[in-house]
């Protein structure tokens, strides 16, 4: 928000109702809060009373809960307000939480329009559109980053095992792999938060969904947005732990850093080489309270900055699988370990016949990472998964994406699916063996 002085002092003035800001120190304006103000932060408000803004205009809390100001006051005797994602919060926060939670003087509200043209992000939550088709990245950086097997904190060429002549800078022409060079480097979570910084299967599964929603236009959404993404229902209702685990998938993508350089891979696939350093996801979260039929309630939401940096170098490829989103709509309750299932063999069906039209169970397991119980609680454990199997195999057969499927046994147990194509789907190219 840009405003000048005059325009600064006509909105307090405009306000005067909800708090009033005043000189006190050189480090320090005091601002007393006449109203609760309802936010994002934990506890869904902040109250009245005294506070005080520093010259960055981060709002503080003293220390001491009496709500009048200590002399001599310093950063010793202050806390910042924060919200859930441990940001401070700042004036213009403020401001805009009034704008958006309560009911803002007209004239206020006319001033502060003249700079806030665009929609705000409650009424942008209210309008996302689903992905009609699941954009799906198959290249062979993005599947090495989601196996963890680009070594950190060092340049990796990614290597093809073909080579390509180029020319130098001196104009000599040699022989070199075709190959870009990845630099893979974790940053600082936010304050307070400890994940695994490892991706798994799962991840890669957000991250196709959120790649589906930003194809689609939506540059804001929430996490039931990716569940149902996630899952081709447009009406399905994740829980607070399937929420929590999406959370952390977009936490490891905003915390970890990729430096790009497509090295020889502009020469191959005739494009130019270009550089680029980002996170694997550009972008932001923050909890604010949402309004519906039903009151408000408070909600997660993500907001993409731009374009995923793996999405415009698999692009550059021609190495991005398109499907229509109806293919995750299989009739299961879609836990994390059955949607991680359900991609493996969706995958794999995708890129037949430039690959075997046979599944190896025990592949699947492995990549599912199952963990190593008794024999006859992992006996258990596979014959329920199966069953799950051939229900996705069925619906799949049902929409004419395979013409049938079946089981072969070895050693009298059944070690793999065999699956028959409807016809060669030759438009979406195999992943690169790693």
């Amino acid at each position: 928000m840009t405003l000048n002085t005059e325009q600064l002092q006509e909105l307090i003035a405009d306000l005067g109702e909800f708090f009033t800001l005043s000189a006190f120190t050189p480090e320090f304006a005091r601002l007393e809060l006449l109203q609760n103000i309802a936010t994002g932060i934990e506890g869904g408000y902040i109250p009245t009373g005294c506070y005080f803004m520093d010259a960055n205009s981060i709002i503080y809390a003293p220390k001491d809960t009496n709500g009048e100001h200590i002399p001599g006051i310093t950063t010793r005797t202050l806390r910042p307000i924060t919200t859930s994602s441990g940001e401070p919060i700042k004036f213009a926060n403020l401001v805009f939480y009034i704008g958006e939670y309560m009911n803002m003087p007209e004239p206020a509200n006319a001033l502060l329009n003249n700079y806030f043209s665009a929609p705000t992000w409650n009424e942008r939550l209210q309008n996302i559109t689903l992905p009609d088709e699941i954009v799906h990245p198959i290249d062979r950086v993005t599947r090495l980053v989601f196996d963890n097997k680009i070594p950190l904190n060092s340049e990796k060429k990614v290597k093809s095992g073909k080579e390509i002549t180029v020319t130098t800078e001196t104009g000599q022409k040699v022989k070199e792999p075709i190959a870009p060079i990845i630099t893979y480097t974790l940053l600082d979570l936010p304050p307070g938060i400890q994940i695994s910084r490892k991706m798994n299967i799962y991840d890669n599964n957000v991250y196709n969904a959120v790649c589906s929603l930003f194809d689609k236009g939506n540059t804001q959404f929430t996490g039931t947005d990716i569940y149902r993404t996630m899952t081709g229902n447009s009406k399905a209702q994740p829980t607070q732990a399937t929420l929590d685990t999406i959370h952390e998938s977009w936490l490891r993508f905003t915390s970890a850093q990729l430096i790009v350089d497509t090295g020889t891979m502009g020469d191959a696939y005739n494009f130019k080489r270009w550089i680029k350093g980002r996170r694997i996801i550009e972008g932001v979260w923050d909890t604010g309270i949402v309004k519906n039929q039903h009151g408000y309630f408070r909600t997660t939401f993500y907001t993409m900055l731009e374009r995923p940096i793996l999405l415009d170098y698999s692009e550059a490829l021609n190495q991005v699988v398109r499907y229509p989103l109806s293919w995750h709509n299989t009739p299961i309750n879609k836990t994390p370990e059955i949607i991680a299932l359900q991609s493996l063999i969706l995958d794999h069906i995708n890129a037949i016949p430039a690959i075997s039209n046979h599944i190896l169970y025990e592949t699947l397991w492995e990549k599912l990472n199952l963990p190593q119980d008794t024999p006859a609680t992992r006996r258990k454990k596979e014959a329920v998964l199966r069953k799950h199997v051939h229900k996705m195999l069925d619906y799949w057969k049902g929409l004419g994406i395979i013409s049938n499927w079946g089981e072969e046994r070895k050693n009298n147990r059944i070690y793999c699916i065999t699956i028959n194509k409807t016809r060669p789907r030759k438009e979406i190219p195999a992943p690169a063996t790693p």
